[in-house]
């Protein structure tokens, strides 16, 4: 790696613009009471070769010519292509590290990130206890098949306690089916549950600019320090936005990095079903007393009993139950990602 002095010195002698004696040129012994230093009256031309600034006598030769920018340690690159920044060298560092521009390029131009950790939410949905329910109507149907599937006959519509069907009752060879009461109203609180990890970047990147000298080499190239650790082998340039690397340029190697995030990871709705019913507990028994007090069959809630038989039914004793105590809670998943924003696009050398 060329050092910070010898940098220096290579670009004053490819600049030609050095006034200061050169430390790094050997001094003559102080008694001779002379030394050596930087011409300052030459510069380089873009084909490598020195170029004087006066001609000399004729059938003399130049007696000094200043080095090439390989000579001086240097490299010469490509000079930006139109619409790119640059050129620079790339610094790449974790996210988390302390990261900063160092000789021979301390000049950041612009930081931008890659390899977005963005892990799915952990989505959950409990609901807190049913409030303000009640339990429905209900009521019990006589069809005229032994099934429940001829036409419905009579119906009575149930209170809590014994019901009296009354007139001279119904037939037991009929069927019988319990409309049994449903969950009215109420509701319950959703309390839903998102476990999201913060959206990151892991790596860092920043563009670092030196000192790049336009001469010691071709036409449309720069004399530019060697790229080395910890910079990336390789001279860039970069452009705003997600872009395709100029085509025929030196810099032909693409890498597409973010500035920032959208992050649009989340959960479905928690939500509370109110369960449809039956009331819990709620029954219904057939009686051939008039005060229920002879119950012949039970009817399961939302069924039917048929053939039961004997003597006429004259009652049904009916229990109401209570609505339940909980909601259904919806089933919930992980919903939206995230993404990086304010795209950079970098493109090197090979």
């Amino acid at each position: 790696m060329v050092t910070r002095g010898a940098a220096a010195v290579a670009a004053c002698a490819l600049l030609g613009a050095c006034t200061e004696p050169n430390p790094y040129l050997s001094v003559d012994d102080a008694s001779s009471g002379t030394s050596t230093s930087v011409a300052s009256d030459t510069t380089l031309g873009s084909s490598g070769t020195t170029a004087a600034t006066e001609d000399p006598a004729p059938g003399s030769s130049s007696s000094s010519s200043t080095p090439s920018c390989t000579d001086a340690g240097m490299t010469c690159v490509a000079a930006a292509p139109a619409g790119f920044a640059g050129p620079f060298a790339w610094l790449e560092r974790p996210a988390d590290a302390p990261t900063r521009c160092t000789e021979p390029f301390p000049e950041p131009l612009v930081e931008a990130f890659s390899e977005l950790s963005a892990p799915a939410v952990g989505c959950d949905c409990n609901c807190g206890p049913l409030n303000n329910a009640e339990c429905g109507p209900a009521a019990i149907e006589r069809h005229s098949g032994v099934s429940c599937g001829g036409a419905v006959q009579d119906t009575l519509h149930l209170v809590p306690g014994c019901n009296v069907i009354g007139g001279s009752g119904w037939a037991s060879t009929t069927s019988f089916f319990f409309d049994a009461p449903a969950v009215v109203g109420g509701g319950c609180l959703p309390l839903p549950t998102v476990d999201r990890s913060p959206a990151a970047f892991l790596t860092r990147h920043l563009a670092c600019a030196g000192t790049f000298v336009a001469e010691g080499c071709a036409a449309g190239e720069l004399c530019a320090p060697l790229p080395d650790d910890p910079y990336q082998p390789r001279v860039c340039v970069w452009q705003e936005g997600n872009v395709a690397c100029p085509e025929g340029s030196a810099y032909a190697e693409r890498t597409l990095l973010y500035r920032d995030i959208d992050d649009q990871r989340g959960c479905e709705p928690c939500t509370c079903e109110v369960p449809p019913g039956p009331c819990i507990g709620t029954s219904a028994a057939l009686s051939t007393a008039f005060n229920c007090s002879v119950l012949t069959a039970g009817v399961v809630p939302d069924d039917c009993v048929g053939g039961i038989g004997g003597s006429a039914l004259q009652s049904v004793l009916y229990g109401e139950g209570v609505p339940p105590e909980e909601c259904d809670a919806a089933v919930v998943v992980p919903t939206g990602d995230a993404a990086g924003t304010e795209p950079v696009t970098f493109c090197c050398t090979r």
